[in-house]
């Protein structure tokens, strides 16, 4: 007896399987639309904070300008002031030099009174002057110049008699300590016996003789250079009053240092 033997998977025919079509016209899922509503907050919040950012810096802008305005005041008054002081500074320079050059006329100015009271203290009472006149005076030697220069206040000659050279000599040697004279420049010119004169000397006592030969002489120094402000209280020994008292007035308004 004969067996049916079928075969089913050999008949079978092989067909290619087609993917199914989403029904719908091809739209995507309507249920998740998160990420979209998070990325535009994301967009808003950015923009909001440049926004704000951009305000504030115009804010600070205003503020800048502002502040710069009244700067500009305050630099426009500063120079006014600034103008001011210039000026009164100028004024003040003008009359510092005013001043100093009256201080300069009285710092030199050597009063003749002066020096001859005190030329008269010095002299012995044995001799006596005949003349003092004002001279160029004897030329020095001064650092930087080359030659000897001639004295500032120019310098004295004293012409007279005495008993005797010694006599010379003593008053040549006091006029030597004089605070109006340059002692290194005071020099003895010439001393020699002159003609005889009657009387006697001081401190000759009873002598016999009536006359005696007087000795002439002439001596010779150069005027200091010294202010007068630092001789004040020489100047004011041998009276002069008048110059005292201006250089102690400009020493009260500090433009002489007392």
């Amino acid at each position: 007896m004969y067996g049916i033997d079928i075969n089913f998977l050999s008949d079978r025919e092989i067909r290619p399987v087609q993917a199914s079509q989403p029904t719908g016209g091809g739209q995507p899922p309507a249920g998740d639309r998160g990420p979209l509503f998070i990325g535009l907050g994301a967009t808003i919040a950015v923009l909001a904070i440049l926004g704000g950012y951009y305000g504030y810096l115009r804010y600070e802008e205003g503020q800048l300008n502002a502040r710069q305005a009244e700067l500009d005041a305050e630099l426009s008054e500063l120079q006014s002031q600034l103008q001011e002081v210039r000026t009164i500074v100028a004024q003040t320079d003008a009359v510092n030099q005013e001043n100093q050059a009256w201080v300069g006329v009285f710092e030199q100015i050597r009063p003749w009174s002066a020096l001859l009271q005190d030329t008269r203290d010095r002299i012995p009472a044995r001799a006596q002057m005949t003349s003092i006149q004002q001279t160029p005076g004897l030329a020095v030697e001064v650092e930087g110049q080359e030659e000897p220069v001639p004295p500032e206040n120019g310098g004295v000659q004293i012409l007279g008699t005495a008993c005797s050279y010694d006599d010379v000599n003593d008053f040549f040697l006091t006029l030597q300590r004089s605070d109006f004279l340059v002692d290194d420049t005071t020099q003895l010119v010439q001393a020699s016996l002159g003609e005889t004169v009657d009387g006697r000397c001081p401190g000759d006592g009873n002598q016999a003789e009536t006359s005696v030969q007087l000795v002439q002489y002439t001596i010779s120094s150069n005027i200091t250079n010294i202010p007068a402000s630092e001789l004040l209280q020489v100047l004011e020994q041998k009276g002069t009053v008048g110059l005292v008292a201006r250089i102690r007035a400009l020493q009260q308004t500090g433009v002489v240092e007392p």
